[in-house]
């Protein structure tokens, strides 16, 4: 799980939480594109690959050690 911990101990645990932090902490150079359309491409990137990732490790599919289950759609 990605987390970022502050100086006095409190904890973000959500990467987009995390990423709009950095983006206003520091604005340069920008993690996001200025531009709306590709911005909100990466936001729907983002909130695809979490979805799909939770599929994963939320299967009841037995794995191999170290090898996530293939789940539809996810190319």
């Amino acid at each position: 799980m990605l987390a970022l911990e502050f100086d006095d101990g409190s904890i973000l645990i959500q990467s987009p939480a995390i990423l709009e932090y950095l983006e206003e902490i520091y604005p340069t150079p920008a993690l996001l594109p200025s531009d709306p359309v590709l911005k909100a491409k990466v936001r729907q990137w983002r909130r695809s690959s979490a979805t799909m990732l939770t599929r994963c490790t939320m299967s009841d599919h037995s794995t191999t050690p170290g090898k996530l289950p293939a789940v539809q759609g996810w190319r």
